[in-house]
This record gives C-alpha cells, structure tokens and sequence, in this order.
C-alpha cells in the first residue's frame, strides 16, 4: 500500500481539492495517510506531501511564478498555473489541471484548532454541524 505523509502548512482554500481525494483514499484503504502539522515551513500556497518517500510539492499560487527554492527540494513539482512554457523547459513540473473546493470528513482538519487557535476558523469548514451556515 502507498505510503502517504501530509505536512500540513497552510489553511489556504485551494487545498481543499487535494485534501479531499487523500482522505478518501484513506479511508477506502487505497493509501496509508498520515498528517505531521509543520506550520510556517514553506510559503502559504506551497503544500508538502512525502509519497513513497518522494517529495511531491503542490504550488496552488494564484500566479504562475515558480518557488526556485522548493521546486529544487522537489521530485514533482506541480502547479495550479503553469504555463506551457515553464512545462517545457523544467523536467519537474507537473500541472496540477482544474481546481475546485470540496470538502470530505477529516479529523485532523476538524480538530486543528486544538494543536494552534489561530486556525479555529479553517477546522469549521470541516466540522459537519458547523460547515452548513
């Protein structure tokens, strides 16, 4: 079974796509998923997964720059805004394609707020009582 490490960074919106299919990977025991909290390690639109023991960065930037520093602690780098140009030339790059919010049960998320306060409102969207208003 894949093994699947979450180093959770930023409560950005555009992760809620990512986080969704990896929890239900999970939980249909497609994947082994862990979580490790590692807030303020790399810029907010930069999210870290360890698959198999390769690092997968996802950048979900709302501009099609590229982060030099994280693409070369990168084995994939994959972007929300690529441009076809970048794709060409950088062996690393993977395009992340179409990007929507959606949201699945998630624990972790769910109960973040408990390991630091200041992300209270990003475990409400993850709460199913709290979610709907």
């Amino acid at each position: 079974m894949d093994r699947v490490r979450v180093f959770f960074n930023s409560t950005l919106p555009h992760f809620s796509q990512l986080m969704t299919g990896l929890e239900y990977l999970a939980q249909n025991n497609k994947i082994e998923l862990s979580y490790k909290l590692e807030l303020y390690q790399y810029p907010v639109f930069i999210f870290k997964i360890d698959f198999n023991g390769l690092n997968l960065f996802f950048d979900m930037a709302d501009n099609s720059g590229i982060d030099w520093k994280t693409y070369e602690e990168s084995d994939f780098y994959i972007k929300r805004m690529l441009l076809k140009t970048d794709f060409e030339q950088y062996n690393k790059l993977i395009p992340y394609g179409l990007n929507y919010q959606v949201f699945y049960k998630n624990n972790f998320l769910k109960y973040l707020f408990l390991k630091d306060r200041k992300l209270l409102k990003y475990s409400l969207r993850f709460s199913k009582s709290m979610s709907w208003f």
